[in-house]
């Protein structure tokens, strides 16, 4: 498959379960969709017509402006499945990014991985790597890790993210398609 119809179709699937989680009703007709908590992760599968349950396991940051009280999307991190085979981490800040900057993720006690983004859509900007079983045991056996971006006005965004419920979550991920 050519990379740019990879890409596209990741944004496209991401894009669907991204409003899923956010309470958005797709067509009836469309598709069904189920959705399941583990601790902070969600898996959420949207089912065609016809064909096998596509899921995702991820978790979604918002943040909260002080002046106005108002909750504004903040960051996600997903496992989905790779169109190339296996599955594939996908980091989305909010547009208005410093590309350049990378999406940079840090587990306790590792190095830094700075992750170049991949493409911006007009629900933010995605940056991916292949999920392999480092990954998988890092996000299972810690607690926390941090996700780094840049905005235009270089003001660094840093967030914790929890990881109790990954394994769990990742478990059912593989379950439920």
């Amino acid at each position: 498959m050519h990379p740019l119809k990879s890409k596209i179709r990741s944004v496209l699937l991401i894009t669907a379960v991204a409003l899923m989680t956010c309470g958005v009703a797709l067509p009836a007709h469309a598709q069904e969709r189920a959705q399941k908590n583990f601790e902070k992760w969600i898996v959420a599968c949207v089912k065609p017509n016809e064909g096998q349950n596509r899921c995702t396991l991820s978790q979604n940051f918002e943040g909260l402006n002080k002046t106005t009280n108002q909750r504004f999307f903040a960051f996600a991190l997903s496992i989905v499945p790779d169109p190339a085979g296996g599955e594939k981490v996908q980091l989305r800040t909010p547009l208005g990014v410093k590309l350049a900057e990378r999406v940079v993720l840090q587990f306790p006690g590792a190095d830094p991985l700075a992750i170049e983004y991949t493409v911006c859509s007009n629900i933010g900007c995605f940056a991916e790597f292949k999920f392999q079983d480092l990954w998988k045991n890092m996000l299972a056996q810690n607690a926390t890790a941090k996700i780094r971006y840049v905005l235009m006005n270089d003001r660094e965004i840093t967030i914790d993210v929890s990881l109790p419920g990954f394994s769990e979550g990742y478990a059912y991920l593989h379950e439920a398609m």
